[in-house]
């Protein structure tokens, strides 16, 4: 799936194999409002994992904890479908990701004859930041609708800024623009004006140039 969401000229590797990877993989990903993002495809969550396998794990655990969102991708083509969710919450809930936004995304929907199937596993219980739909990584479909959902819900988690950015930071300027979506921008005689929307980690860093408002 990230494959079809990334589009690059070097696939990662995928196998319909147990373990096939065990490192995450990241790729920047490009959104329909012309920003960019970072997704990391970890693997998959597994009760009773063996002992052997904890160490090569650890790293997927730390890239749940520090996500601002969650993808959880599905096989709702598989019979246990409904109880490697539940696993998969469990873990995201020991790790203390509870309230982390979270799409759910029934891939493999070429494969899935039974919409029963899908309808079980939508109705499974939900928190409040959870939203879900529908995909192919094969055939394509719903991505675009998924490129559109992880957009949309990025953008609800930036703060709005409005700054005057000196002329020597034009790196911030650039990043703005990169991963921020903006609203208005002037040439001034100081710096460039920006009212944007941006990441928090960047509003944080664009707080010395803030505009504060005399009136």
């Amino acid at each position: 799936l990230l494959n079809a969401l990334a589009e690059q000229a070097q696939p990662l590797y995928a196998d319909d194999r147990l373990f096939a990877t065990l490192d995450p993989a990241t790729r920047r990903v490009q959104l329909p409002s012309g920003r960019a993002c970072r997704l990391t495809d970890t693997v998959g969550f597994l009760q009773r994992l063996p002992t052997k396998l904890v160490a090569s794990f650890r790293a997927t655990l730390e890239e749940v904890a520090d996500a601002c969102l969650l993808l959880h991708v599905v096989d709702s083509s598989s019979p246990l479908a409904a109880n490697q969710m539940r696993a998969v919450r469990g873990i995201v809930d020991e790790l203390g990701c509870r309230e982390t936004p979270t799409i759910t995304i029934y891939n493999k929907q070429d494969l899935c004859e039974d919409d029963a199937v899908v309808f079980e596993l939508d109705n499974l219980p939900k928190s409040d930041v959870d939203s879900s739909l529908s995909a192919s990584a094969t055939s394509g479909g719903g991505v675009d609708q998924l490129l559109e959902a992880v957009d949309a819900a990025l953008a609800s988690q930036n703060s709005l800024v409005d700054c005057l950015v000196p002329f020597a930071r034009g790196d911030l300027v650039e990043e703005v623009h990169r991963t921020g979506t903006v609203e208005r921008v002037e040439h001034e005689m100081e710096g460039t004006r920006l009212v944007a929307r941006v990441p928090e980690a960047l509003a944080n860093r664009l707080a010395e140039f803030l505009v504060v408002d005399d009136g």
